[in-house]
């Protein structure tokens, strides 16, 4: 997927483009390293539903593309959480903020699971998925999401598996 140019965007009174913010590159290896760490955890070892990819794995993808970004020293990416008008069932994705709060770069590897995409997103600006799923639960930092859970819950076991199969690579 290529980026949309946005042209400059103000930093600290300066203008910078935004590779002269984020390592655009870095950041797409993490995200396919990720994908591929989850993939290759033993079958019956993962928690997450890997038969189902990209349905129902928006949150453990999120939470460890946020974590393994962090340790990367790739920026702080917060969880960002929404839901249909009037539906329970949500989606989560990741993304890079200003102070402001403004979305810079967003991350959403699952995507695709819903009729409206054809594919993940990965690029300038907020998910697609902010048009569809238009009330906003919350946006956190990794470990303040309230179901991030412990050490032994899934997404935190994901993350760890993730890591580790990282680490052997």
């Amino acid at each position: 997927m290529a980026l949309r140019d946005y042209g400059q965007m103000e930093r600290d009174g300066e203008d910078q483009s935004l590779a002269g913010l984020l390592d655009v590159d870095a950041v797409r290896a993490t995200i396919d390293d990720v994908v591929a760490a989850m993939f290759a955890i033993p079958e019956g070892e993962q928690r997450f539903p890997r038969g189902w990819w990209p349905s129902a794995c928006c949150e453990p993808a999120a939470t460890a593309i946020a974590g393994v970004l962090s340790d990367r020293g790739l920026g702080e990416w917060m969880l960002v959480s929404g839901k249909r008008p009037g539906e329970s069932n949500g989606h989560m994705w990741v993304e890079l903020r200003e102070a402001s709060g403004v979305a810079i770069y967003a991350i959403d590897v699952t995507l695709d699971q819903m009729s409206e995409f054809d594919s993940p997103f990965v690029g300038e600006g907020p998910s697609p998925a902010a048009q569809v799923f238009t009330e906003q639960r919350g946006v956190w930092r990794l470990y303040e999401w309230p179901y991030i859970g412990d050490e032994g819950g899934p997404f935190l076991e994901n993350l760890r598996q993730v890591r580790e199969i990282l680490r052997d690579k």
